[in-house]
């Protein structure tokens, strides 16, 4: 018989959009995935593991609320599912020491948190049985490492780079593995950014590709299931290593289309991997239009009423309140920002300021004002006459104020 899985990860609880915080978005996906292991019970076809590599937490000193959600979700899950082993691995958003704090407790709940480099060359074996056969896998965990985290066992010293610490952690895996459990499927649980896998934009960026490690390290895995990426991935060609991605987009620029993957091995066979959808309570989208066109009351903007709303504005001029104006319509709106500021269909010159404030003309010195803050140009010829006739009677005010 197949051992199944299922696979989540960088749930980053405790996170906030621009100040919003996610804490209900968050419960609502944890219950999303308990309801996906009941649903294994109902189909007589049960979750052996539920797989989670890395960055339950948005950081390292989580708020209270994101602590009792976890705390709330484990106990749950082990009074629903007794026999389902929990393997959570520390990620580089996590506090590897407060993840693990009273691991060896969890453990003999079958909750399995990896937050140092102590063990991972020892695995936890699991065992699926069914209709009086039985079939079992070698589960190993890896935290995020950092420079340090492991010695090369040949050389004695400690490694920095992540390309070198992860060979050097898959090659002592794999030692064991041989030695020890060589008949059993092995699965990989790290927290790591492969190369060529493809970030989003709630993901941390680094100088270079130093983070990045080839997906040849873990050609000896039945299968790898990696977190870091906040998108649904495949990241080498025989198909055995998988990002699930971040249960929630977090950023605009982060694929809106979020997974949860059911993980089937069959012995050491290239494993078969089916993706099932999250469904949000608040899905992100980014508009793009202007104040008045999104102000203006038309239905077509009833849709994204229940949306995490990003606002790029194409006025252009700077519209002051705009969030206040926004709100009504787009009641969880996140943020509103000018699509960009133009200067006259090009970028003002210090040359062009030079010399209209040289000029000592006060008609030349505003209209080349306005060409910089309005985006005048001359096929608003129209506009700029109408807007340096007011500016000229301002001046002449001014002007006769001054002579009073």
């Amino acid at each position: 018989m197949a051992i199944r899985f299922l696979q989540t990860s960088d749930w980053h609880l405790g996170k906030n959009m621009n100040g919003r915080v996610l804490i209900e978005d968050q419960a609502e996906v944890l219950n999303q995935i308990k309801k996906q292991l009941q649903k294994g019970v109902e189909e007589n076809n049960p979750y052996a593991a539920l797989l989670v590599p890395g960055d339950v937490y948005d950081r390292s000193i989580p708020p209270e609320e994101a602590t009792i959600l976890l705390s709330d979700f484990l106990s749950d899950i082990k009074d629903s599912f007794p026999s389902l082993h929990l393997f959570i691995s520390a990620g580089n958003h996590d506090s590897a020491s407060r993840l693990s704090f009273a691991a060896s407790i969890f453990k003999k709940q079958n909750i399995h948190l990896a937050g140092s480099t102590a063990d991972f060359s020892e695995p936890v074996i699991i065992t699926a049985s069914s209709d009086g056969s039985e079939e079992k896998a070698a589960i190993y965990q890896l935290p995020y490492l950092y420079p340090r985290s492991i010695k090369n066992q040949k050389e004695d010293t400690y490694l920095y780079r992540q390309q070198e610490l992860y060979e050097e952690a898959c090659r002592q895996i794999q030692e064991v593995h041989q030695k020890k459990y060589k008949d059993l499927p092995s699965v990989l649980c790290a927290h790591l950014f492969t190369l060529g896998a493809v970030k989003g934009g709630s993901e941390r960026s680094n100088v270079g590709d130093a983070e990045q490690v080839s997906s040849e390290v873990f050609k000896d895995f039945t299968y790898g299931a990696f977190g870091h990426i906040h998108g649904y991935h495949v990241c080498d060609s025989q198909g055995r290593c998988y990002y699930s991605g971040a249960p929630l987009a977090y950023h605009v620029d982060d694929n809106p289309e979020t997974f949860m993957l059911d993980v089937v091995l069959n012995g050491k066979e290239i494993p078969v991997v089916n993706k099932i959808p999250f469904k949000p309570l608040h899905p992100v989208v980014k508009l793009e239009n202007t104040i008045g066109e999104l102000t203006n009351g038309s239905s077509e903007w009833l849709k994204y009423k229940n949306h995490y709303v990003y606002v790029s504005l194409t006025d252009k001029v700077s519209v002051p309140n705009a969030h206040e104006l926004l709100r009504p319509v787009f009641p969880f709106l996140i943020s509103a920002q000018p699509k960009e500021r133009t200067f006259g269909g090009k970028a003002a010159s210090i040359e062009e300021r030079r010399i209209a404030v040289e000029s000592k003309d006060i008609n030349k010195i505003f209209e080349q004002f306005l060409k910089e803050v309005s985006g005048t140009n001359q096929e608003d010829e129209e506009l700029l006459n109408q807007e340096k006739e007011i500016l000229k009677q301002l001046a002449e005010e001014i002007r006769w104020g001054e002579n009073l």
